[in-house]
């Protein structure tokens, strides 16, 4: 499988915000992401037989994608590691209710 590991970084509110808001986040979980990552590993879980080609940052987020893909018996050996950063969204601190491009459920992102 080829595709892209980013680390998630999600947020919780008390409510959804509406339009344009802006809500201060009171719990924060970070985690493994990325739309290749997590049907590689969805298929790992499955009972497949998983290669999975990407490339990794030397950096806590790289080692979080090569730890993850070790547990659960995926193939790493065409993951390349490169000098530029793993994935992950840009810190800030607000999120704004957003609509995501693969689908049209509202969600939390960083602004």
């Amino acid at each position: 499988m080829l595709g892209s590991f980013v680390a998630d970084l999600a947020f919780r509110t008390n409510r959804i915000p509406v339009w344009g808001e802006t809500l201060m986040g009171n719990e924060f979980k970070l985690g493994p992401g990325g739309k290749g990552s997590n049907q590689a590993v969805a298929a790992a879980r499955a009972g497949g037989r998983v290669s999975f080609i990407s490339k990794l940052g030397p950096d806590p987020f790289g080692d979080m994608a090569r730890a993850l893909y070790k547990s659960e018996g995926i193939d790493t050996q065409f993951l390349f590691t490169t000098q530029s950063a793993t994935g992950a969204p840009p810190s800030s601190s607000t999120l704004t209710r957003a609509r995501t491009p693969s689908s049209s459920c509202p969600a939390l992102v960083l602004k």
